[in-house]
């Protein structure tokens, strides 16, 4: 009897592990489709906003992650400081697990950056592609086509000029 109360016990407790792992895929259910996209992207940007790369970068699409360490990312969009966004505009595709979600956001560029310094705020206007993944949302990320960090073809970062 006693082996047989411990038995259940013991299931008891991985089932209710269980729950509370789940928790985090299923907390949107009940919630609309684009509420729960809209708070994502918010997660995103308010990371984003507060400097916060290592929660940022969960958000970003599984498959990026793979192919993109956290460092490079971190590297990536730290040259550039989020001041404020707005979600202007979402475009549901729930058929093919997808969204497009317009967003503006006030932005600087962090000095050293690139070769010329901008004290100026930038604003700036993009249409980025999100992904529904066993019910969550993820950002499509991309990275930028050009790396102001990297030397230019053929010198090293690390040698002078004569």
């Amino acid at each position: 009897m006693t082996q047989n109360k411990n038995r259940i016990v013991a299931l008891g407790m991985l089932l209710l592990i269980w729950v509370f792992a789940s928790c985090a895929v299923f907390r949107n259910i009940g919630m609309p489709p684009e509420e729960a996209l809209r708070n994502r992207v918010a997660a995103y940007w308010d990371a984003r906003v507060e400097g916060n790369a290592e929660k940022a970068y969960e958000i970003i699409d599984p498959e990026a992650r793979k192919s993109m360490r956290f460092a490079i990312y971190a590297q990536r969009t730290g040259n550039v400081i989020i001041l404020s966004y707005k979600i202007d505009n979402v475009e549901m595709d729930l058929k093919n697990n997808g969204a497009t979600v317009r967003v503006e956001r006030s932005f600087r560029i962090r000095p050293g950056a690139i070769p010329i310094n901008i004290d100026d705020i930038l604003e700036q206007t993009t249409d980025e592609q999100w992904v529904l993944i066993d019910g969550q949302w993820f950002m499509s990320y991309t990275s930028p086509a050009i790396n102001f960090m990297s030397s230019p073809p053929g010198q090293d970062k690390n040698t002078e000029k004569n």
